[in-house]
């Protein structure tokens, strides 16, 4: 037993000696001296970054396509991509590239790398080469290169929770539904959430699905606890994208809202829409600014502009500043899906977007006191040329600076990847758009052969997480009568709301017009609420390849009080929600236009996503649509904090 334990600690130091011989080597004196003609400028901070043979991780989109044949529909993918640091003194280290893993493999592609709270971990997705695979998983790092290590897809992961769209290998032999559940999955954008205790948030699409009105694998926000255990905390039958951690604890993240589901013409129930059939809403398709708190349950809306709300980020100055599409009207061609990126920093709480809840004209808030769209003009040091840029995936930098990707516009031919860049400017954006006013914009790397992205400042953010324990909520059953008359038995938790006619909202930005509420609470009477399920796609039928999700209303709730229901319901399946009124028609009132005199039509529909219940868990959400409530202004300490 005495020389087992000698030998024990003498091969954990040799270990140890090893892992820090590899990351002096890895981290030599002036990093990689091919990269270092590169660097243009130097960061305060350390920055690690992507570089990748194709932008594919500034798409928001799951790709097209269904893909029945091992091994399914490659999401994000580049032939290959490095993880890369650039420190303050100007050197350039290489991270992943050619580095072994414990099993002896290497990543061949990697994107959506974050920062540990206080600045010591880097955590992202990474893909190794087929035949391992060939599907993103989630890795972490220490941020001098050490410690490499795979958090996600061990061989004790089981992977999806039901048999995903992958059936035939390409000798038509059937796959079995465990082992497509094990393989067909991709974990990316992960965060760092109780650190250091291990317990992580990401996207994922283990839940399988494709989507409504198109054949777009789902994704949805997960939780890992550092034993392991892991559960879904979204229920997007679309894309969730791109989350991060506030300092108010609030996991901030991009969601499509691409639901199918309107008020009917008469107000007498929600239903998919029809082709040439008339309704009081139209089918949302928008990309909004959604947050879930870190322990759970609450779930709302946070940045709900016009525009579409890609890959939020907090910056120092209280603002969240995102990546969308340009309202310049710039235009790239062969751009594809990339064409006119642009940036915009956005008050915390302006909620003025409610797509399932509007008429088929949307309002008219003016913007401009609460949005401003970022620098678009950067002059060429080299060329002495002034440049318009397409920045995209944007991120805070001390002190009070936006770090970004760009791709100088090219009208006479298609930005290729290897013109993609990191480049850094103040965040100060207030004079924008005034005549003879500019921000000035430092190129920092540009690797002409790939594309440079995904920059992220490696500092402490001062973060003081909530304490919480490592275990997942119980298993909760219930025994419930559904609205169809049958009897489900099996885990359920709760749904709820409370102070539905309040007014929460008056002080959040653009909610207010002149002296008068732009959403009002609802005049009228609510009855009763209905609650409707949109299931998910099944991939387990022996001859269908794909069995689309049905739409049901799966129950009714009395109100508990004049403002106040709460019903249980079948956990994990994807659902929205309308308020009715006594005669069996959606509640609805007048929404006015600020600078306009005519109003439009305001629905109780909370139909801009879908959401679903823990077992054993309680589940509301706050300023889920405009007129409803929202976060109050007080509460909205978002910023970053840079702890020296």
């Amino acid at each position: 037993m005495h020389y087992r334990r000698r030998f024990l600690l003498t091969a954990a130091g040799v270990l140890a000696l090893i892992g820090a011989l590899a990351a002096v080597v890895l981290f030599r004196p002036g990093g990689d001296k091919r990269l270092a003609r590169f660097v243009h400028s130097r960061p305060s901070v350390p920055v690690v970054f992507t570089s990748r043979s194709e932008p594919a991780s500034l798409r928001a989109a799951a790709n097209e396509g269904e893909a029945f044949v091992y091994p399914g529909q490659p999401l994000w993918q580049a032939r290959e991509g490095r993880l890369r640091l650039l420190k303050p003194d100007g050197s350039v280290h290489e991270l992943t590239w050619g580095r072994k893993l414990t099993d002896g493999t290497t990543l061949i592609d990697v994107m959506s790398p974050s920062v540990s709270p206080d600045g010591t971990r880097i955590i992202f997705a990474g893909r190794k080469a087929p035949p391992d695979h060939g599907h993103f998983r989630i890795y972490e790092m220490n941020t001098d290169g050490s410690d490499l290590r795979q958090v996600t897809g061990g061989p004790d992961d089981d992977g999806c929770i039901a048999a995903p769209p992958m059936r035939f290998r390409t000798s038509r032999e059937l796959i079995p539904d465990d082992e497509r559940k094990r393989v067909d999955f991709d974990d990316i954008d992960p965060i760092h959430l109780n650190f250091p205790d291990g317990r992580i948030a990401f996207i994922s699409t283990r839940d399988p699905d494709l989507g409504r009105g198109h054949a777009r694998r789902a994704s949805t926000l997960w939780v890992q606890n550092s034993n392991g255990e892991r559960r879904q905390w979204t229920a997007n039958r679309n894309n969730d994208r791109w989350p991060v951690l506030l300092q108010s604890n609030l996991i901030l993240f991009s969601l499509w809202s691409r639901n199918l589901e309107v008020v009917a013409a008469d107000r007498s129930d929600i239903h998919p829409a029809a082709p040439g059939t008339t309704s009081a809403t139209p089918p949302t398709d928008a990309w909004l600014g959604a947050f879930m708190q870190n322990t759970g349950g609450q779930f709302g809306g946070l940045v709900k502009p016009t525009f579409p709300v890609w890959r939020p980020r907090p910056l120092f100055n209280g603002r969240i500043v995102v990546m969308t599409s340009c309202s310049q009207g710039v235009r790239a061609p062969g751009l594809g899906e990339f064409d006119g990126f642009c940036l915009a920093q956005v008050e915390p709480g302006f909620v003025i977007n409610s797509p399932s809840s509007l008429g088929a004209v949307a309002h008219a808030i003016d913007q401009h006191s609460y949005v401003w769209f970022g620098p678009l003009t950067y002059r060429n040091s080299s060329t002495q040329l002034t440049e318009t840029l397409l920045p995209a995936t944007p991120s805070a930098c001390p002190e009070n600076r936006v770090i970004f990707a760009a791709s100088p516009l090219r009208p006479s031919a298609a930005v290729n990847p290897g013109s993609f860049g990191l480049f850094h400017c103040s965040d100060d954006w207030s004079a924008l758009g005034r005549p003879e006013t500019s921000v000035e914009i430092e190129r920092l790397f540009d690797d002409p052969k790939l594309a440079d992205s995904e920059p992220v400042a490696v500092y402490d953010r001062g973060i003081k997480t909530f304490e919480r324990s490592t275990a997942i909520s119980g298993e909760e059953r219930a025994l419930i009568k559904l609205a169809n008359g049958t009897t489900y038995d099996g885990p359920a938790g709760t749904i709820f709301g409370s102070a539905l006619f309040a007014e929460q909202h008056r002080n959040a930005p653009g909610q207010v017009a002149g002296d008068k509420l732009v959403f009002e609470a609802p005049p009228e009477e609510i009855d009763h609420i209905r609650v409707y399920a949109s299931y998910r796609d099944r991939f387990d039928d022996p001859v269908r390849n794909r069995v689309a999700g049905g739409w049901e209303l799966l129950a009714k709730s009395p109100l508990a009080t004049r403002d106040t229901f709460g019903v249980t319901l079948p956990a994990g399946i994807p659902t929205v929600l309308a308020a009715f009124n006594k005669d069996g028609r959606v509640v609805r009132w007048p929404a006015r236009h600020a600078g306009k005199s005519r109003s439009e039509w305001f629905h109780a529909f909370a139909g801009d996503h879908y959401s679903a219940v823990q077992p054993g868990g309680r589940h509301f959400c706050t300023g889920c649509h405009t007129g409803h409530s929202n976060i109050g202004p007080d509460q909205h300490r978002h910023q970053e904090v840079w702890r020296r």
